[in-house]
């Protein structure tokens, strides 16, 4: 079976956080040395909350490995831990997947606390679409 969809979206920055470093909105810091890669996708793009119970966290692929998402979705960037990452892989440009190879859909709506049907309903109008017949 071919896949019914895949989400992809670019790295449009890499911060390198040092300890206590906020880089969030919400006052929480790094609580190590850290670098955070911002995709260019968030929650007004249809891109899930992570669920507020500890369950699996929210996970993407950048050049074929999963790198969890360091916290909630802005309105327009996605913030995803790249610290394990080799630096070549993370970099300005890159391409990340949100669903697809390595990301099920029904794996994003577990973590979030959703269902498939819902993750894909909510998917914005933002994004460039390729049909494929068959």
């Amino acid at each position: 079976m071919l896949p019914v969809i895949e989400l992809k979206a670019r790295i449009v920055q890499v911060r390198d956080l040092e300890p206590n470093t906020n880089g969030a909105k919400n006052g929480s810091g790094a609580k190590r040395r850290m670098r955070l890669a911002l995709v260019s996708l968030g929650h007004a793009d249809g891109y899930p909350r992570p669920a507020n119970h500890s369950g699996a966290p929210l996970h993407v692929v950048i050049g074929g490995q999963r790198c969890p998402v360091a916290g909630a979705p802005a309105i327009d960037l996605l913030p995803v831990d790249v610290t394990d990452l080799d630096r070549s892989l993370a970099r300005f440009g890159a391409m990340v997947t949100l669903i697809g190879d390595g990301v099920a859909i029904d794996d994003l709506a577990a973590a979030s606390g959703s269902t498939g049907r819902e993750i894909l309903s909510r998917l914005g109008c933002r994004f460039h679409r390729i049909y494929y017949a068959t």
